[in-house]
């Protein structure tokens, strides 16, 4: 699915950065990743936007225009419907690599706190954008399908800290967020 990586610089000494464009289908832009396992994460992220932009292009998931802006988290800003849309889908695939990181090694607490984390804020997401109001008939069935999902993934026992770390993962980040534009 990705047939053109395009180099970023790197946002400081230990960040990343990536994108994906509408307009340039199987293009990801991304600056070098720490390891092997998190540029696999970043591909599956971009990609996962890329098939979301593809679908995008076929039927639409929103109706109406809005200026109404929503919590995302994993952003520090403020997101209309289609980036919570496009990050909730994101994250679910994000969500589905680090369950299966995990599966594959149940003693790996890294992939426990990641799947914890992601896993409750996707399925956070997906029931705001379940009920904004704005979902044309296949976007209820397209976002009902994700939220099914991750709520099957939420089933998944984990270790209590990497639950832990979810829950207060969360909450400092929705708490800078409310600091931020509240």
């Amino acid at each position: 699915m990705v047939r053109v990586l395009t180099p970023l610089d790197r946002p400081g000494e230990r960040g990343q950065s990536s994108a994906t464009s509408r307009e340039t289908f199987g293009t990801v832009a991304l600056s070098t990743q720490p390891d092997a396992r998190w540029l696999a994460n970043t591909l599956v992220h971009e990609s996962m936007h890329a098939t979301l932009c593809a679908v995008l292009d076929i039927v639409p998931l929103l109706q109406g225009e809005d200026t109404q802006l929503y919590y995302a988290p994993w952003r520090p800003d403020p997101r209309p419907l289609p980036g919570l849309l496009q990050g909730t889908y994101a994250f679910l695939g994000v969500t589905r690599f680090w369950a299966k990181e995990f599966t594959h090694d149940p003693s790996d607490d890294f992939a426990a706190l990641e799947f914890a984390r992601w896993r409750a804020d996707a399925h956070q997401a997906a029931h705001v954008v379940l009920g904004s109001g704005r979902l044309t008939e296949a976007g209820r069935v397209w976002t009902e399908a994700m939220e099914q999902t991750l709520a099957e993934f939420r089933k998944v026992s984990l270790p209590e800290t990497a639950e832990e770390y979810a829950r207060s993962s969360s909450h400092e980040h929705a708490d800078r967020w409310r600091k931020r534009h509240l």
